[in-house]
């Protein structure tokens, strides 16, 4: 007789894991404390700005608003998540991140909205019910992606290894800290996207179908709307099961005779990262956004009658810590060939 739980332990560990990662949350809160400890600060404040812009002040371009957020909850030392358009009015600003972590935070934002105006919190966007919601909203998209995880390594493995993997993620990496208490940033939710391309990629390869391309070419676009450097992830899908030359001989033969899913996968791309395109905050500007190795993304904008050379040295040639506000070039490093700040929060 068939068992209703095939694999118990792996189904039972993340079962385990997830209560733990709760319980954890729920030791420390912080979703009304009105500091740089609440969920919604610092870089995961500038992912989700575009919610409370967009939907309650209306106002993309200029947000009056973040002056009275920034006096009320102290989200940051400085806002500095958004940037003056070079050559554009003054106080057009256009934010220094990408609009995809919102999309994947609007049912909970509007979760959050409705529970601030039935508890009667204010509905500004930053209140105790919008933190709570995104919170929890963090720890369901990392459940998703362990979930997924388990159901691609089962198809390799055993049950039991299986179970020593989601383990060993979940305590023995940064894992935890992201799923759990930086959930509004980025990394988790980038986390279940890979796992959900894998799962896809997987699938696909089994039986290809043109439904399944389409997935994934929309779980690469939204991986790019969040950051635009995981277009890298390409290479899952275009390589997989290349292991040899003849492996890559059969993987062209493949992708030539499956093109109608390759064109497929191409438009779901677009379509995935096209929503950055309907979200001019601003004059008419095209964004670029580049991500470093510091907290925030390097900033330049091209603006109609500008050069890039004249653009990049309007946008991105000095940069602000955000912490200590010291100045530096943003090539050379203040021509000391070396960053004196070690507060590594810079803004153009």
């Amino acid at each position: 007789m068939k068992s209703r739980f095939p694999n118990p332990y792996s189904l039972i560990a993340l079962l385990v894991l997830f209560l733990l990662m709760v319980q954890a949350r729920l030791w420390a809160p912080y979703w009304d404390t009105r500091n740089v400890q609440a969920i919604l600060t610092w870089d995961a404040m500038g992912y989700y700005l575009y919610l409370p812009a967009q939907f309650i002040y209306h106002d993309l371009s200029q947000m009056h608003f973040v002056a009275d957020i920034m006096r009320e909850y102290g989200p940051s030392g400085s806002f500095y998540q958004a940037a003056q358009v070079p050559g554009g009015p003054e106080g057009h600003l256009v934010m220094k991140y990408t609009c995809g972590l919102a999309i994947l935070w609007t049912p909970f934002f509007w979760l959050g909205h409705w529970a601030a105006g039935w508890l009667h919190y204010p509905q500004d966007g930053f209140s105790a019910p919008y933190q709570i919601a995104i919170a929890f909203g963090g720890l369901l998209y990392g459940l998703l992606g362990l979930g997924l995880l388990r159901r691609v390594l089962l198809r390799y493995y055993s049950d039991v290894v299986t179970t020593l993997v989601l383990v060993t993620l979940v305590l023995g990496s940064n894992y935890f800290q992201y799923a759990v208490f930086d959930a509004a940033m980025a990394h988790s939710a980038l986390f279940t996207l890979y796992a959900l391309l894998l799962w896809l990629t997987v699938r696909w390869h089994e039986r290809p179908t043109r439904p399944g391309a389409l997935a994934i070419g929309l779980t690469l676009g939204l991986m790019v709307l969040i950051r635009p450097s995981e277009a890298v992830a390409a290479v899952l899908p275009v390589l997989w099961g290349v292991g040899s030359v003849a492996a890559a001989r059969q993987k062209t033969a493949l992708l030539i005779t499956r093109w109608p899913d390759v064109l497929l996968l191409g438009l779901g791309g677009v379509l995935g990262a096209c929503p950055r395109l309907c979200t001019g905050n601003g004059p008419p500007a095209t964004s670029c956004f580049i991500p470093t190795a510091t907290s925030t993304s390097a900033f330049c904008t091209r603006t109609p009658g500008m050069s890039s050379s004249a653009s990049a040295r309007a946008g991105s040639s000095t940069r602000r810590c955000c912490c200590c506000h010291w100045r530096a070039c943003w090539c050379c490093g203040g021509g000391s060939g070396r960053w004196p700040c070690r507060c590594w929060r810079f803004s153009c």
